[in-house]
């Protein structure tokens, strides 16, 4: 006599039906892990569904293509950067503390996500076209709200109005700097977070506590005046 296992039923329980922002985060979560360790060129809409566990027809009814996707993942990776720096940015403390608290919580996130960071960062600057100019604009995201917590800083300082415009495209320079700095991680495994986060500071603090109080860089006349134009020789007698 052949025994048969007794359960709650002789049927499994049906599975709940996800919510359609729970299939999207499924999908996401899968496609990061799968884009951040083989890159964009080497993962396949079906590579994405077979780790999920699901048709790639699902996939195709969140995301129309690869690169689509590929943008999706872009986003919420630099979506946690730009949460984890902000966020310790906006801690009490100085100036100085707070950008010094920013720039190393960056640094912390890429060590975290190392191979992730290498393989997005690195394939998005060679892929040309949408997901190119997707990352441009993520990056002017990220950059704005940098800039606006400077902004911030210098108008607590009491800095002159007139110096206020310098913000923006000091946070540009900032978040510019941090990333090539990451980029040069790769390459570099023997620094940590602590020494190219002082590294950043030593770039940037130091030119933006003189911002801060009202120290501004100016070219002097002679460097704002054109080079003169040399006076072309005379020419060469002609060769007979």
């Amino acid at each position: 006599m052949t025994l048969r296992a007794v359960g709650n039923g002789d049927s499994a329980a049906p599975r709940r039906r996800m919510a359609r922002g729970e299939r999207q985060s499924l999908i996401l979560r899968h496609a990061s892990e799968m884009f951040g360790s083989r890159g964009y060129h080497n993962v396949s809409m079906e590579d994405v569904a077979e780790h999920a566990g699901i048709s790639k027809a699902l996939i195709y009814q969140h995301f129309e293509s690869k690169d689509q996707l590929y943008l999706a993942v872009l986003r919420r990776f630099q979506n946690d950067v730009r949460v984890m720096v902000l966020h310790s940015w906006g801690t009490a403390g100085t100036p100085e503390e707070k950008m010094w608290k920013g720039v190393l919580a960056f640094f912390k996130f890429v060590e975290h996500n190392r191979t992730a960071w290498g393989v997005l960062y690195r394939d998005s600057v060679a892929i040309e076209g949408v997901i190119h100019r997707g990352m441009v604009v993520m990056r002017g995201e990220i950059a704005e709200r940098v800039g606006l917590v400077l902004e911030q800083e210098m108008i607590a300082a009491g800095v002159n109005p007139a110096i206020l415009r310098n913000a923006s495209a000091s946070a540009h320079a900032l978040v510019g700097a941090c990333e090539a700095l990451a980029d040069y991680w790769l390459d570099h495994p023997e620094e940590s977070p602590l020494s190219l986060a002082t590294i950043a500071m030593n770039m940037s603090w130091l030119g933006f506590a003189g911002v801060i109080d009202g120290k501004l860089w100016q070219p002097s006349l002679e460097q704002m005046t054109p080079e003169t134009e040399l006076e072309p020789e005379e020419d060469p007698p002609a060769v007979l």
